[in-house]
């Protein structure tokens, strides 16, 4: 059985067992957005896998048989989704049936390939809504807390009650959209590309625990970013009004302040780039 016959195979199975999982996906990416970012993330995973198509092709197949059981777990992890309404269950399992497949057919050494793009496809799965609001409260608290603070040490004037700031003749809800996450999962996606390497040739961490590194500086990077998103805002309504800070120009400045933290992934990137390098460059 040739690569491709393999390959087709694959996709028939995908398309049978995921099929009507699809549409309801791409239906939350274009209702939330929290998870507009899902649309790439297939794209990327796709690019990855033919990037690495020349390399994989050189790999001897070595069908290692006990990926049966994996395929089995990924089916039965579906089922057991399917049974409980949990969907975050259904949709995660076509990472690991792909995984399982690959080791069923292809062997370990093909999978150390490949890893990486089918694992990257979690990005774009939502996270149940339990999850979601047990993450996103804290750091609405987080938020709100950082922000009072620094405008009380900048003199003016700011009490926070939970996640509501009261200022000067108005109040700051620190809402959900507000909380931070959905920045902290879009730079996640980001900040594991940059400690892979592939997307984004170029110095970046080579060894195991800087890129481990990089792919976690997503959460205070995230967390910083938000805390002077929410602060701005908070200074702006206080000096004019709460709405001169909603809609488009919240939605700008979320944009702007995303950019600026996908800036300091890169630094970082270099940063940790030249640690590496430092030890290297003395010996020499």
């Amino acid at each position: 059985m040739t690569d491709r016959v393999r390959v087709g195979v694959l996709l028939l199975s995908l398309v049978g067992l995921y099929g009507t999982l699809i549409p309801d996906l791409v239906g939350d990416w274009m209702r939330s957005g929290d998870y507009s970012h899902g649309f790439l993330i297939p794209v990327v995973s796709v690019w990855l896998l033919w990037d690495r198509r020349e390399k994989v092709s050189a790999i001897p197949s070595r069908p290692f048989f006990p990926g049966a059981l994996v395929v089995a777990g990924a089916v039965m992890q579906m089922l057991i989704g399917v049974a409980s309404a949990e969907l975050f269950l259904q949709r995660s399992s076509l990472v690991l049936f792909l995984i399982g497949w690959t080791l069923l057919v292809w062997g370990v050494p093909r999978l150390r390939a490949l890893w990486f793009p089918f694992a990257y496809l979690l990005f774009m799965i939502p996270l149940p809504a339990v999850v979601w609001y047990a993450m996103a409260f804290p750091l609405q608290l987080l938020a709100s807390q950082v922000t009072a603070t620094a405008l009380t040490m900048a003199g003016m004037e700011a009490v926070r009650l939970g996640n509501v700031i009261q200022l000067p003749g108005c109040t700051l809800e620190v809402a959900d959209a507000c909380s931070g996450l959905r920045s902290l999962v879009a730079l996640s996606a980001l900040a594991a590309l940059l400690a892979e390497g592939s997307l984004v040739p170029g110095r970046g961490p080579g060894r195991p625990v800087g890129r481990m590194m990089m792919f976690l500086a997503a959460v205070p990077v995230s967390i910083v970013a938000n805390v002077l998103r929410v602060g701005f805002s908070a200074g702006v309504a206080a000096a004019w009004r709460t709405d001169v800070v909603s809609g488009g120009l919240h939605e700008l400045l979320g944009l702007l302040l995303f950019v600026l933290a996908g800036g300091m992934l890169l630094a970082l990137r270099e940063g940790l780039a030249w640690v590496e390098e430092t030890p290297r460059r003395w010996s020499q």
